[in-house]
Order: C-alpha cells, then structure tokens, then sequence
C-alpha cells in the first residue's frame, strides 16, 4: 500500500498524495483510521457506519471530503456538540 501524506495547499484544504504523487480522493479503511488518528478498531467501531462507503468488489473506499464531514459533524465546542 503506498504512502499517504498530507500536503497544506495554499487554500489550507488538504490534499493527500501518495507515493507517486497522486493526488487521492478517497483511501482505503487503514490509510481513513490513519488520517483521523485513531486505530482501525476504533475506525469500524465508531466512524464507517456512520459515513457513506463506495464498495469495489473487495476494495472499500472513503472519500476525503466523507471523512471531513464526519469531523465537522462530530465536533465539539466547550462541550457542546457540533450537531447543534
């Protein structure tokens, strides 16, 4: 599996390139756990329910801007969620 590496445009989105250096959209379930600092367990556990998936045969994929979404809506702010 090649390497995932953040990367800060000047619009401050994040970007993710691999490797080769390919901009990615999506990633796979260890490289989304890895992005969102949290253990592949935790990963299944609390958050890929909770975000929509694109199956690929074997292949799960979850896009950037998914992963994203899941943050800002999981969010808190002086312990108040960001739900509202």
């Amino acid at each position: 599996m090649p390497d995932v590496t953040a990367v800060r445009t000047g619009k401050l989105e994040q970007l993710y390139v691999d490797a080769n250096g390919n901009v990615r959209i999506a990633l796979g379930r260890e490289e989304a756990a890895n992005a969102l600092g949290m253990s592949l367990r935790h990963f299944q556990r609390h958050v890929q329910p909770h975000i929509r998936t694109v199956y690929s045969g074997q292949l799960r994929l979850y896009a950037i801007k998914e992963l994203e979404r899941w943050l800002d809506e999981n969010a808190t702010v002086g312990g108040q969620t960001g739900k509202g």
